[in-house]
């Protein structure tokens, strides 16, 4: 049951991100605000951690 409740697409396109890869690996997306904040230079909003 595991696999098929967390299926959950995570899609990234940009500079230095390859076209066309895949994987099969697990997502975690507990971490995906800093992490794209992180990633796009950005300011963290305190409030949202």
């Amino acid at each position: 049951m595991w696999e098929e409740s967390t299926r959950t697409p995570l899609i990234f396109a940009g500079k230095g991100v390859p076209a066309g890869v895949a994987t099969d690996a697990a997502v975690g997306l507990l971490d995906i605000y800093p992490t794209l904040v992180e990633i796009a230079n950005l300011a963290a909003d305190q409030s949202r951690r």
